[in-house]
């Protein structure tokens, strides 16, 4: 069954949240059963979806319906996830969208969970979004990926795919050496540059080295029926901008750092190098440069 929804239905842009095991950029498509996908998991605050969560009310008699199967959702990720577990599973949607086997779960909501390693997201939604790729969909079902050179191309392929991320332009100057490559991909297609007075309206990539897990981001998606394995809705992501940065995830850590509790003792250290005595100037180049020979 395949059913046509409106984009302006299935199609969001979430509230911002944190970023937490990002995987975006071209080399980190992560292996999905025989594909490839870009992810991320957004962690979300409470509010704006709770008012739609309570709103549905939980049916105690029934976790599959809801108590006020005609309320009608305000929030936008809420919108699209509703309707589309509405289209395909009239009779039990509401377990697609909210609860420990929904879409929307709270982190105390997700099986398997250790909650004392993801502190940043406790009480909040932990909503995982992807981008999965497969020979089919980049359309190159003939290439025999033990080949080394149609692996190249797959390769390259996959990475042209890579959401990254993006930002709303800085002024700052690898901003403005972005739009100015912007503008002069344009030109080279035929269309006008982007004026410059125009510029802070524009979003420019962000590169990996930049981005971190802990930054702020909205993230522009779909919402869509999943065929595949247990069915179930899924959400595709589209693109991401990042609105600020955070606090980060993952401490980093020097190597001296990481190892300082097996360094040797002091008294095994070895001794300092002795200089060696320097060598005599030759009197030609003595006079050259005015140095006294030795």
């Amino acid at each position: 069954m395949n059913i046509k929804l409106p984009a302006e239905i299935v199609n969001f842009v979430t509230d911002e949240g944190v970023a937490s095991f990002p995987f975006l950029y071209p080399g980190q498509a992560q292996d999905s059963f025989k594909n490839k996908a870009y992810k991320l998991e957004l962690v979300l605050e409470r509010p704006a979806i709770d008012v739609d969560r309570d709103g549905f009310g939980v049916n105690p008699a029934s976790p599959t319906q809801p108590l006020n199967p005609a309320y009608q959702p305000t929030n936008p990720l809420v919108r699209a996830l509703v309707a589309v577990a509405q289209a395909y599973a009239p009779q039990g949607w509401f377990k697609y969208v909210f609860g420990t086997t929904g879409k929307l779960r709270l982190l105390e909501e997700c099986p398997g969970r250790d909650r004392s390693k993801y502190s940043y997201a406790e009480n909040k939604y932990v909503v995982s979004l992807s981008q999965v790729w497969s020979l089919a969909t980049l359309k190159c079902e003939g290439l025999n990926l033990a080949d080394p050179n149609d692996r190249q191309k797959y390769e390259a392929l996959l990475a042209a795919k890579a959401p990254g991320v993006q930002r709303f332009y800085t002024g700052s100057p690898s901003d403005r050496a972005a739009m100015e490559a912007k503008n002069r991909e344009l030109q080279m297609v035929g269309q006008p540059p982007i004026p410059e007075a125009e510029w802070a309206g524009k979003t420019v990539p962000v590169s990996a080295a930049e981005f971190k897990p802990g930054d702020w981001v909205r993230v522009a998606g779909r919402a869509y029926w999943k065929k595949s394995g247990s069915p179930s809705v899924g959400l595709a992501v589209q693109h991401v901008l990042m609105t600020r940065p955070g606090d980060a995830l993952i401490a980093e850590r020097s190597p001296d750092r990481a190892f300082e509790g097996f360094a040797p003792p002091a008294s095994l250290a070895p001794p300092p190098a002795v200089a060696a005595p320097a060598a005599p100037v030759a009197p030609a180049l003595a006079a050259l440069f005015g140095r006294p020979q030795q």
